[in-house]
C-alpha cells in the first residue's frame, strides 16, 4: 500500500486552500471589471514575475506549448468567464471540482491507471457531501456560468494528466509558459470585446483591483499551481486530486465572508461528509496501475 507522505498532504491541502480562497477572490473581480480583462491583468503580472524562468527547459518546448495552452489561455478564459455569468458562488464551487472525475477518468487510459475500491467510495461520499452542500434550485439560473465552468475543469484535468504522463516538466518554468501564454490572447480579446474594461477598473478602484490580481498571482497561480503541478509529477493523479475536494469549503466558507452568502445546516451536514471522504480517501489502499 502507498501512501502520500505527511508533508505532501500537507501541501495538497494549501494548494485546496489557496484555490478556494482565490475562486471566491475571483468571482468579487469579475462582478465589477469584466473577465478577461481581469484575468490577463493577473497572468501579465504573473508573467512578469516568473519572466527569468522562461527559458529553462526551452528544449522541451512542445510539451510545455502544449501543457501550457490547455491549461492556460483554453482553461482560464473559460473559467473567468464562467465566473463572470454566474450570480451564486455555491453552484460554481462543486462545478469546479468536476476536474477531478475527469482527471481519473483521463488517468485511466492516459496514464493506466485505476483507482481502488476505497477510493471510489472516498470520492462518492465526498461528492455527496458536496451535493448536500452545493444543492440549490438557483443553479439554473446560473446554467450559462455552469456550463463555461465545466468546459475549464475539463482542460484543467486534461493538463494535470498530460503534466504527469509527459513527466519532468519542472513546476515553475511551466507556470511562467503557462502565464505568458494566457495574458497576450486575453488581452486581445478583451480589447475586441470589452471596450468599457478599464473604464470598469477605475470606477471600481485600480488599487484594489491590482491588488486582488496580485493575490491570484501569488496564491493561486505560483504557489497554487506550480504545487500542484509539482504533486502530480510525483505521485499518481487519484492521490493527490481526491484532496482538491477541500477547495469547496474554502470557497463557500470565503463567500460567506466575502459575498455575504448565507451558511445553512446543509454546509454544516455536507462539510462533516466532504471531510469523511477525504479521510476515507487519504488513509485507505491507493490506486494501482494496470497490467
Amino acid at each position: 500500500m502507498t501512501t502520500l507522505p505527511l508533508r505532501h498532504l500537507g501541501l495538497a491541502l494549501l494548494v485546496a486552500s489557496l484555490w478556494g480562497l482565490n475562486n471566491t477572490v475571483a468571482k468579487v473581480v469579475v462582478d465589477h471589471v469584466p473577465p478577461l480583462f481581469s484575468a490577463s491583468s493577473r497572468f501579465a503580472m504573473q508573467g512578469l514575475m516568473l519572466a527569468p524562468w522562461l527559458l529553462q527547459s526551452r528544449h522541451r518546448w512542445r510539451q510545455l506549448l502544449l501543457v501550457g495552452l490547455i491549461s492556460g489561455p483554453i482553461h482560464f478564459a473559460l473559467l473567468y468567464s464562467g465566473l463572470a455569468h454566474a450570480e451564486h458562488i455555491a453552484p460554481l464551487a462543486i462545478t469546479l471540482q468536476m476536474w477531478i472525475p475527469f482527471a481519473t477518468l483521463l488517468a485511466m487510459p492516459l496514464l493506466g491507471e485505476r483507482p481502488t475500491v476505497a477510493v471510489w467510495a472516498g470520492l462518492g461520499l465526498a461528492f455527496l457531501g458536496l451535493g448536500v452542500m452545493t444543492f440549490d434550485p438557483r443553479l439554473l439560473e446560473d446554467v450559462d456560468g455552469v456550463s463555461l465552468c465545466l468546459a475549464a475543469t475539463f482542460c484543467w484535468g486534461l493538463s494535470a494528466v498530460l503534466s504527469r504522463r509527459i513527466g519532468g516538466l519542472p513546476a515553475i518554468p511551466l507556470q511562467a509558459w503557462v502565464a505568458n501564454l494566457v495574458w497576450p490572447p486575453l488581452l486581445l480579446a478583451s480589447v475586441i470585446t470589452e471596450p468599457a474594461a478599464t473604464s470598469a477598473a477605475a470606477d471600481y478602484g485600480w488599487t484594489p483591483f491590482l491588488a486582488l490580481c496580485l493575490f491570484s498571482a501569488l496564491s493561486a497561480g505560483i504557489i497554487g499551481n506550480g504545487l500542484m503541478f509539482w504533486l502530480v509529477q510525483r505521485h499518481p493523479v487519484n492521490q493527490v486530486t481526491p484532496l482538491m475536494l477541500a477547495a469547496p469549503i474554502v470557497t463557500i466558507g470565503a463567500g460567506v465572508v466575502l459575498l455575504g452568502e448565507p451558511i445553512t445546516g446543509r454546509v454544516v451536514v455536507g462539510t462533516m461528509l466532504t471531510i469523511g471522504g477525504l479521510l476515507l480517501v487519504t488513509i485507505m489502499d491507493r490506486p494501482r496501475a494496470t497490467g
